[in-house]
């Protein structure tokens, strides 16, 4: 479990975010947190789908890398084979929660368990003046993207439920070393459903954006085989 504090230029100033990319630094994960605004971009690499929290019945967007827990195909060493890294993964090892202060603006807090975090190298948090560094200064862009996106991303999700767009999908994959998997609890948009939009609800998802993400999430879906093969490689060479 993840040991979230405050970040406090007192008592941080010393510590370093090793910025590498790696297992190590927990992106051994089979599945990314995405939000809706990410779509244009991951559309180009990954699958993306929707799929529902069983606690609380809510649907997320996620970005498949893998069929197994702990399986990141796109993560070779320290590289991705990616053009694009999902904010959630870039933002570790911080997260900005709401201000119970001040709900328009986000407490930003780090998690000191993290094995980014270091003492001796990486990038610093605040200069020696108590100002935040250039690249606390973009995390904190970061974040204020990624929280704003979560919002928009759970309106987009809204609509697509209203309009009876979600439907589940189920994949049956068979890889070269004989093994026959079949995946489920992940949703997609019904393309037919998509195409019949009409009137109010087809202007309000093409003035809002929604009809380009919807595209994204039906396009991204291919990249499935991609996925299949490049397992099927990793095998084959061990």
């Amino acid at each position: 479990m993840a040991n979230l504090v405050p970040l406090d230029k007192s008592q941080h100033s010393d510590i370093k975010i090793i910025t590498e990319r790696g297992a190590k630094y927990g992106e051994n994960i089979h599945l990314a947190p995405i939000i809706a605004t990410e779509l244009r971009s991951l559309v180009l690499d990954y699958p993306c789908a929707l799929m529902k929290d069983e606690q609380t019945g809510r649907f997320g967007l996620y970005s498949l890398l893998g069929f197994n827990s702990g399986e990141n195909l796109f993560l070779q060493g320290n590289q991705w084979r990616a053009s694009y890294i999902p904010l959630h993964m870039r933002r570790q090892p911080f997260v900005s929660v709401p201000n119970q202060e001040d709900q328009n603006r986000g407490q930003l807090l780090i998690d000191m368990d993290s094995t980014r975090i270091s003492t001796d190298s990486g990038e610093s948090l605040f200069n020696s003046d108590g100002s935040t560094t250039e690249y606390m200064q973009h995390i904190q862009q970061l974040l204020g993207s990624l929280m704003s996106g979560m919002q928009a991303s759970h309106t987009f999700i809204e609509n697509l439920s209203e309009q009876a767009l979600l439907e589940p999908i189920k994949f049956d994959v068979a890889f070269a070393n004989g093994d026959k998997q079949t995946y489920q609890g992940m949703y997609t948009i019904n393309e037919d459903k998509l195409a019949n939009l009409t009137g109010k609800n087809l202007q309000l998802f093409h003035e809002r954006g929604y009809l380009n993400a919807a595209h994204y999430l039906l396009a991204s879906l291919g990249h499935i085989r991609k996925l299949v093969d490049w397992k099927n490689t990793l095998e084959a060479s061990q």
